[in-house]
């Protein structure tokens, strides 16, 4: 190799870049040469691609997660906003639009406005408030309406799904006829639980709707009653 055998990198046989040897640099142990291979052009590019694609996804990510906030498919707590009813009810009219009787025990009572009922968001309900069978100090449980002439009362029952009172536990909802007739069977409901019941109103002139909350707070107190909701209330004649 013309002089020393020590290893190390240096110039190739001969000297310059000339030939099979250009481009590259040699490593000399003793007699062996070992040759450092001229870096792959193609490694690069596949990375550079490899970071493009990976930006692009990234980013395609980003718009469709923000499209999704913006179009209100997600609310920002990730629950699933509610559904308006919009099936044309059937013909009648609202309850929302008969006054109650003055007989009426409860409280809080707000009619005509929109009610989230399970996942249901109903424009024209009636919301109030009632409280235990156990209470001595506040019998918030009926409100009577006058409903002579009409032949049902359609009606989904349940507690409001922003109602604060809700974990106190569930609400017992029953109808009478002229106060003394149950008309329907007692239906029990909680949030995100409601029901739908069709109640006859052949022969009656008052319907008492009797409400009580089955909180296991302190008797008495204001703390143990529950909100309520009828949404998409209608009476038919028919």
């Amino acid at each position: 190799m013309g002089g020393s055998n020590s290893p190390g990198w240096g110039n190739p046989p001969g000297g310059g870049h000339n030939g099979n040897w250009a481009g590259r640099d040699y490593y000399q142990a003793g007699r062996d040469i070992y040759v450092q291979p001229s870096p792959d052009p193609g490694f690069f590019r596949r990375r550079l691609g490899i970071v493009v694609i990976t930006a692009a996804l990234i980013v395609a990510v980003a718009v469709v997660v923000g499209w999704r906030l913006r179009s209100g498919a997600a609310t920002g707590d990730g629950s699933v906003p509610p559904v308006t009813a919009t099936d044309s009810p059937p013909a009648g009219t609202p309850l929302s639009s008969v006054n109650p009787l003055p007989s009426s025990n409860i409280y809080e009572y707000t009619p005509g406005k929109p009610q989230q009922i399970g996942s249901v968001l109903y424009p024209n309900s009636i919301r109030f408030g009632c409280s235990s069978s156990l209470s001595v100090l506040y019998k918030y449980n009926s409100v009577f309406y006058n409903v002579a002439g009409f032949a049902s009362l359609t009606v989904t029952v349940g507690v409001p799904a922003n109602a604060a009172n809700a974990a106190s536990g569930a609400a017992n909802i029953s109808f009478w006829k002229n106060g003394t007739t149950q008309l329907d069977r007692t239906v029990q409901v909680w949030q995100g639980s409601p029901r739908t019941v069709t109640v006859p109103l052949s022969g009656a002139s008052q319907l008492e709707v009797y409400c009580t909350s089955t909180s296991v707070g302190i008797p008495g107190d204001s703390g143990d009653n529950i909100d309520v909701a009828l949404g998409g209330a209608v009476l038919a004649k028919s």
